[in-house]
């Protein structure tokens, strides 16, 4: 029997990558390219971005790569007055350190060429054959070629570019066998922008290793730094009408000359023109910026890749290796895979590729809308905000293009350094949560306040002294109520730190729980008792994606994680203190630490930030550990001093050691609650329901192998000791285990664990 064998249609940057990996794993193939040379001198510069250089990496052909042009070291945004919006100049370095690499811009030339003196066999390119008519049997393919050869295979890849020959006898295809066009392109592809793709030599003033922006209302340039002194540049511009499909227009030199004579005069770098840049090109094409994906990629034998199928080609790379991983999995299963097995598997390919290219296409088409001003929003944004964002908010956004990439799966990878793993080489499996396991929790703290609310309104207690007797005789060293209040402030001092660490996370810090003060304030008015399921349930709702877990940082602002400890005992020292020695409780003591905590925390965070000797900021800091001794600190500091709480009495009676057992298990010998012993019930019942929620997600996600019995063990410290110290432990723990499931493992795992429709 043959062996399997691929046909791929393109000698493009995606077909020549999927040559490369079907060589390596071994798998037949032949490619065909219609042009006379295999690096034709047409289209502009190509972005090389980590989640695609660690292929390329993978592949052997990174380094030539990277030796021939220039990183980009920073990035900079400038409006059109000329005016700096932002700048920032360890773009590249943050990059480098966080992903691996930093971000390339190169001829696509040069990249096709890298790809093509990387293989070995390179009498599998045949060049001058331009396909015509392509068959689909259920045993093979044919592909008839403009010279009239006939090539047989098992298997057609069309990775011939946005114009697409195969993409065409496709539809063709499969329209006469179901009657139906599987493959509308009107449907699927629109276009709103037409652009300007180019190279130029720099002028002067630019900076040889920089990046920048330039925003104006309906257009915008990037500008790029390329080998030799060369620029890359793509000029933007808003169509007067939307097209779609086979109206969008084509684009001629004449069409360029009218755009450079109505834009020339925008400056766009320190005193440098359009015109400048345009005078000094090297080359320049106009095309339609068009966007969209197929819904369907494959019909039996025949499957598209790259800009055949979707609109956005810097990504062709990763998904030339999820379908490379596809059919070595399928050759592994079956030595030459039936049209069955092949469906599963280019199935699988175009479920994984799909998800992640329409985030791409809508991503990209949001930030064109940004970037050419086109409404009052968007302009405030661009011109107003944007020059607030920090590195640590650029890298948060950016780290979720990048850790969800696929890898070759078959092929070893390269030793890394970077400080952010790829999702596939982590024990953690980040997913997303269900929406219905997420309202389950909500609607129960939701229905624990709406049966105890009654009881909150009750103003006296609605059974007698002597039913409830027995239950309060054992309190010793405190009466009644100071033991009640100090149970209830106990539980809400490590509720208010949970808020206040939380707040300090990057993940959270543009969401409602991004500023721990609203809920102090809140307290106020209607109590703990309201707020502290309130903020459970939002914190269940916003930690629901799966980015919350991975690749978002994991650490706290390390200022602040140094604060922590400080503020703590500042805050809670003086009502713990008066707790013991005053002769009457001090509750309006006790509510002022709770809501000032977060007051206390930040200035103190500032303080240490501007007298800190050594580096809090960076890729380190951001994606590494650092800020873990110092919570784990404040964590078990808040243990201790709510298990002391618990454990002893007022040693101004003498009646010190005794134990302070929480309210519910004395409520269990009889009698009804009053109110202020509703309170308690209730924030115990919903902080332990949340214990469990957490030991349940940490598990889910893999980030721990906690089961039934550590549940069972977590409820039964919280009914010994309060559940303020379950608490403590618990989150303790979660930081130690969501840390070490994030670190790089020896073996990476499969790819199919990580993917997931986005």
């Amino acid at each position: 029997m043959a062996p399997f064998r691929v046909i791929i249609v393109g000698g493009s940057i995606a077909g020549l990558a999927l040559a490369n990996m079907l060589e390596q794993y071994e798998i037949d193939y032949v490619l065909l390219e219609k042009y006379p040379t295999i690096a034709p001198q047409v289209g502009a510069g190509f972005a090389i971005q980590p989640n695609g250089a660690r292929i390329l990496q993978q592949l052997g052909c990174y380094k030539p790569l990277e030796a021939a042009n220039e990183p980009v070291n920073s990035l900079s945004n400038v409006s059109f007055d000329g005016s700096l919006r932002m700048y920032e100049p360890e773009f590249g370095r943050w990059q480098e350190e966080s992903h691996g690499s930093k971000m390339r811009f190169m001829d696509r030339r040069k990249v096709i060429e890298t790809l093509f003196e990387n293989l070995r066999d390179k009498s599998k390119i045949l060049t001058s054959r331009e396909v015509i008519k392509l068959f689909s049997h259920s045993d093979g393919v044919e592909i008839e070629t403009g010279d009239g050869t006939v090539f047989h295979g098992d298997l057609v890849v069309g990775a011939d570019g946005v114009h697409s020959r195969v993409r065409r006898e496709i539809q063709r295809i499969a329209a006469e066998d179901t009657g139906r066009d599987l493959f509308p392109e009107d449907d699927a592809f629109t276009c709103e922008y037409r652009a300007i793709f180019g190279i130029s030599k720099a002028p002067e003033g630019i900076v040889p290793d920089q990046a920048f922006k330039w925003f104006g209302e309906g257009r915008n340039y990037l500008c790029a730094p390329g080998p030799n002194g060369t620029l890359y540049w793509i000029f933007d511009m808003k169509n007067e009408e939307k097209t779609q499909g086979k109206s969008i227009l084509r684009y001629t030199e004449n069409d360029i000359e009218e755009a450079v004579t109505l834009y020339r005069g925008d400056v766009i770098k320190d005193g440098v023109t359009f015109g400048d840049l345009f005078d000094n090109r090297i080359r320049a094409s106009m095309v339609p910026v068009e966007e969209g994906i197929l819904k369907t990629c494959f019909y039996k034998r025949i499957v598209l890749l790259g800009d055949s199928w979707h609109k956005v080609g810097y990504i062709a790379i990763q998904s030339a290796a999820t379908l490379a991983n596809e059919l070595k999995d399928a050759i592994i299963d079956e030595e030459t895979p039936s049209e069955a097995r092949l469906g599963l598997a280019l199935g699988y390919y175009q479920k994984a590729r799909q998800a992640k290219s329409l985030a791409v296409v809508e991503h990209s088409h949001q930030l064109q809308k940004m970037e050419a001003l086109e409404t009052p929003v968007t302009k405030f944004i661009q011109l107003k905000l944007a020059k607030y964002l920090s590195p640590e908010i650029m890298a948060n956004a950016t780290c979720q293009w990048y850790a969800w990439a696929p890898r070759l799966k078959h092929l070893p990878l390269s030793p890394q350094s970077n400080f952010l793993p790829f999702a596939d080489e982590i024990k953690m499996k980040p997913k997303r949560r269900s929406k219905i396991i997420t309202l389950l929790f909500a609607l129960f703290l939701i229905i624990v306040v709406f049966l105890l609310y009654p009881h909150l309104q009750q103003k006296e207690a609605i059974v007698t002294y002597e039913a409830k007797k027995s239950l309060f005789t054992r309190l010793t060293g405190l009466d009644k109520d100071r033991s009640l209040q100090l149970h209830y402030n106990l539980s809400i001092t490590i509720i208010t730190a949970i808020i206040s660490i939380e707040s300090y996370r990057m993940s959270l810090g543009l969401s409602l729980l991004g500023s721990a003060l609203p809920f102090g304030i809140a307290s106020i008015f209607v109590g703990w008792e309201f707020v502290a399921p309130a903020y459970f349930a939002l914190f269940v709702f916003h930690t629901g994606t799966k980015s919350y877990y991975y690749p978002c940082p994991r650490s706290i602002d390390l200022a602040a994680a140094q604060a922590f400890v400080f503020a703590y005992l500042v805050n809670y020292i003086p009502p713990i203190v008066c707790t013991f020695a005053c002769s009457t409780f001090p509750s309006l003591l006790w509510s002022i630490s709770h809501a000032t905590l977060p007051l206390a925390i930040r200035p103190l965070a500032k303080w240490i930030a501007r007298r800190s000797t050594g580096s809090i900021r960076g890729p380190a800091i951001l994606w590494g550990d650092q800020d873990m001794k110092y919570t784990t600190r404040f964590f078990s500091l808040m243990s201790m001093f709510s298990l002391v709480g618990y454990l002893f009495s007022n040693p101004l009676k003498g009646q010190s050691g005794a134990k302070l057992l929480p309210l519910y298990l004395l409520v269990v010998q009889g009698g009804s609650l009053d109110p202020s012993e509703v309170r308690i019930l209730l924030l115990d019942l919903i902080m332990m329901a949340f214990l469990c929620f957490i030991i349940w997600d940490t598990r889910r996600i893999n980030a721990s192998n906690a089961g039934l019995s550590t549940i069972l063990l977590t409820i039964s410290n919280a009914l010994l000791f309060g559940p303020a110290v379950a608490l403590a432990n618990l989150w303790s723990t979660r930081e130690t285990e969501w840390e070490a499931s994030r670190q790089r493992q020896e073996r990476p795992i499969d790819d199919k664990v990580v993917i997931e429709k986005a």
